[in-house]
């Protein structure tokens, strides 16, 4: 610096600006809100969460909603004199509760520095309780600081929290309550020409939530976790911001139109509160990228990929697409990463590329709590399975269609699917596995919800299976309406093992043999013990099975291999029907096998009824098995 001329030489270019603010209820057992009944006429009302911020913009006390506006709370020429050093310039706002409910809330500053910027430059100060009256005599930055209770620093890029959990109690008899608070911006005397014509932007949010311990009929302390600790974004530079500051709680204000990827490297929790996020047009790529090691969940959000259908009330497979083809997936992940999708999640309209990537064996997972993936297309349905998937309760995988193999679910090998709820339903290959297509080495727990009405232009209506997996099919889970050229429900082959001890196999149908209609297994290790299966079976393997579940109604057809010749009877066995495949060499030794535990009663060779015609079962004393003779 040479002289006080060029010290004080304006410094254009600086805004300050307000971007939003908006009111959240977030928990865990409970929605944050109360209510109250009246035995009178029966009548029960909720309570309502509703905060508003307020500007006086004349300093006549006459304060104006601003919420949710973006314009500049100061102007670049605020009060008529440009930006300079030892200049400063105060706004008068306000945080009022318009609701039914007691909150607390917290007032945030968001600090984004220009280039060139101004960080190093400006302070400022926040005056609680402070109206215009208040500050009249208070022309200088030092009377402002010297003020009671006033909280100053200097800024700082970032986020900041400037007046934590305030508390505002609800409104009665129209009675709004409200508080009052100055905040100010001074431009340091000693700002130098480093600081010529660069620029800041200073956001302001608040941010409210239930107050802790609201008196109501669910007791004093229920809504004790009702939590601040949440970021709003309303924009696609407002959630890559606050992504890049690792925010770890975002919750989305409005709609958000994409043109670039997010990047999630750590672990965060995006709320939607209904909102989507969109492809742009003409933006074709992926749009969430979860880095190794993270963790992305996502809860009451729509992540659109910008297809749009010529008919959303059939298959996309069908369906002529006028919007966005794409090349990127709406969700990749990397490898050790989590994906976790919540109640009131949506992932659609993804044509082109998948909904979830999860990578080739890289210990990526995917939990699924109730979110829906639906309406998606690409050569491999709508998720690319190559680590942990787990499905539960309120899961929708719906109306999503492949090119290829797999209208739902692409499984790679040696990774694990676990459904516990929830529906895949009404999805479509145009080759083999309408529902789900995997193969090799993998593990699939049926422990719930349901496979029902996909559709396989070749083989495995439901799913298609290979290669030494292994299928538990228990609980209450069902495998219904499954439709395929061949293997109705599905297809199991080379050396899986498929335990059945629940569940419901039935109404599945192969085009072209009815005996496939519940599945055509080979060289598959089948356990048959519980559950209804109500279509018929076809198991044609070298690998001896076990049958005997009382709610076996379908016809088993047995074409056992070799000297493969037995099939082994569970213990307490019911009625089975079943055909044995009289070209095979031995079929002359065929026999079912009780289990080690059996005692011969007169009359059990009726439970085992055989549809070869011509031919009965029998006991064998001798060896202690049933047998087949010429009636």
């Amino acid at each position: 610096m040479t002289n006080s001329k060029i010290t004080k030489k304006a410094l254009l270019g600086s805004t300050i600006s307000l971007v939003l603010c908006f009111a959240m209820l977030l928990g865990t057992t409970f929605a944050w809100f109360t209510d109250s009944a009246s035995s009178a006429n029966n009548r029960i009302v909720a309570g309502n969460l509703d905060v508003d911020l307020l500007m006086d913009k004349t300093e006549q006390n006459n304060y104006e909603s601003i919420a949710g506006s973006t314009g500049d709370i100061f102007s670049e020429t605020g009060n008529g004199i440009k930006w300079e050093p030892g200049k400063t310039e105060i706004v008068y706002l306000a945080v009022r509760n318009k609701g039914s409910l007691a909150l607390k809330y917290n007032i945030i500053l968001d600090i984004t520095d220009g280039n060139p910027g101004l960080i190093g430059s400006l302070e400022y100060a926040l005056l609680d309780k402070a109206k215009a009256s208040d500050l009249a005599a208070a022309t200088k930055w030092t009377d402002i600081i010297r003020t009671e209770g006033v909280q100053s620093e200097l800024v700082q890029a970032g986020q900041h929290t400037a007046a934590p959990n305030g508390v505002l109690e609800g409104k009665v008899n129209n009675v709004e309550d409200t508080d009052y608070f100055a905040l100010a911006v001074h431009m340091k005397e000693e700002a130098g020409n480093e600081y010529m014509n660069g620029s800041i932007t200073i956001d302001v949010k608040v941010v409210a939530t239930q107050k802790d311990a609201e008196e109501d009929s669910f007791g004093s302390d229920y809504d004790k976790e009702a939590s601040l600790d949440y970021y709003p974004v309303s924009s696609a530079d407002e959630l890559r911001t606050a992504l890049a500051n690792q925010n770890k709680n975002i919750v989305i204000t409005g709609d958000i139109s994409t043109e670039d990827t997010y990047t999630v490297d750590y672990d965060v929790t995006i709320n939607g509160a209904g909102y989507e996020i969109k492809r742009a047009d003409g933006y074709t790529g992926t749009i969430f990228n979860v880095t190794a090691g993270s963790t992305l969940t996502l809860t009451d959000v729509v992540i659109d990929g910008g297809a749009v259908w010529a008919s959303r009330s059939a298959n996309p497979s069908t369906s002529t697409n006028s919007g966005i083809t794409a090349t990127g997936n709406l969700i990749n992940a990397g490898a050790n990463s989590h994906i976790v999708l919540n109640k009131d999640t949506v992932l659609q309209n993804n044509d082109g590329a998948l909904a979830i990537n999860l990578g080739t064996r890289i210990g990526a997972t995917l939990t699924l709590n109730g979110a829906q993936i639906v309406y998606n297309r690409s050569d491999a349905g709508a998720i690319w399975g190559g680590g942990h998937i787990t499905i539960n309760e309120g899961t929708k995988i719906s109306y999503n269609s492949s090119n290829g193999v797999a209208g739902a679910i692409r499984m790679v090998s040696n990774c694990n699917l676990t459904m516990n709820g929830g529906e895949i339903s009404h999805n479509t290959a145009s080759t083999d596995g309408g529902a789900i297509w995997g193969y090799g080495s993998s593990t699939y727990n049926f422990n719930g919800g349901s496979i029902a009405y996909n559709t396989a232009s070749g083989i495995g209506g439901g799913m298609y299976l290979g290669t030494y997996s292994v299928i538990n099919m228990s609980g209450d889970f069902k495998m219904v309406g499954n439709t395929a050229s061949n293997s109705g429900a599905m297809r199991l082959t080379d050396h899986n093992t498929f335990n059945m001890t629940g569940g419901e196999i039935s109404g599945n149908a192969s085009a072209e043999n009815s005996n496939f209609d519940a599945f055509y297994c080979w060289d598959t290790a089948v356990t048959l013990t519980g559950g209804e299966l109500k279509d018929d079976v076809y198991i044609d393997s070298g690998l001896t099975p076990t049958v005997g579940g009382n709610g076996i109604t379908g016809v088993i057809h047995f074409s056992v291999h070799n000297v493969h010749n037995t099939v082994n009877l569970a213990n307490n066995f019911g009625t089975i029907t079943f055909t044995v495949d009289e070209g095979r060499s031995n079929f002359a030794s065929f026999n079912l096998k009780p289990d080690a535990d059996y005692v011969y009663t007169e009359g059990d060779e009726a439970k085992l009824v055989c549809k070869n015609e011509g031919y009965k079962t029998y006991w064998d004393e001798t060896t202690k098995t049933f047998r087949l003779t010429a009636k």
